[in-house]
């Protein structure tokens, strides 16, 4: 074979190596990318994906707003909020043809939920039949209210009374 033959022979393989070197570093270049691609798009959607929900819980609250306003109404925000239930059950006791006397109320928190409640205790007094009505009144109050002690006793063949405790959630928020 002559010189030249083999000149060019050799950079004709010397070339044909550094193609093949080229084109190994331009392909992991490329696996690498796709990968990092891959990633992005990964994060991308999740992206889009938290958007989405944030976009859905925001229309949610928006259109539930009146929903939640009437809900907020059968809670106690605070103790202090008492004072309207109260003037409320005093209000309802003469229309029902009973007394009512606030006994007590406390605060209470229970143990295994942590879950607020307000605590009241009324001595009722009235004709049988409308202290078994007011006491059925107490209980379907619209508000989150539960009965928790009743204590009937008949002082004459015609007059009940009644020693009632119950109790009206105090509403938390999530903080």
């Amino acid at each position: 074979m002559s010189h030249t033959a083999v000149r060019t022979g050799i950079v004709a393989f010397v070339l044909f190596v550094i193609a093949i070197g080229v084109f190994g570093v331009l392909l992991a270049q490329t696996v690498a990318k796709q990968t990092l691609l891959q990633e992005q798009v990964l994060i991308l959607a999740k992206h889009r994906a938290q958007q989405d929900t944030f976009f859905e819980l925001r229309r949610t609250a928006e259109e539930t707003t009146d929903s939640r306003n009437q809900l907020q109404q059968l809670f106690f925000l605070r103790g202090g909020d008492s004072v309207d239930f109260l003037n409320e059950v005093e209000a309802l006791a003469p229309r029902t043809g009973v007394t009512v006397e606030t006994e007590s109320l406390t605060e209470i928190v229970e143990a295994d939920t942590g879950d607020q409640w307000l605590e009241m205790s009324f001595a009722i007094t009235g004709l049988h039949e409308d202290v078994e009505r007011f006491v059925s009144l107490l209980e379907n109050l619209p508000y989150a209210v539960r009965l928790t002690d009743l204590m009937l006793t008949e002082r004459s063949s015609t007059i009940s009374a009644a020693d009632v405790t119950l109790q009206v959630r105090l509403l938390q928020y999530e903080s």
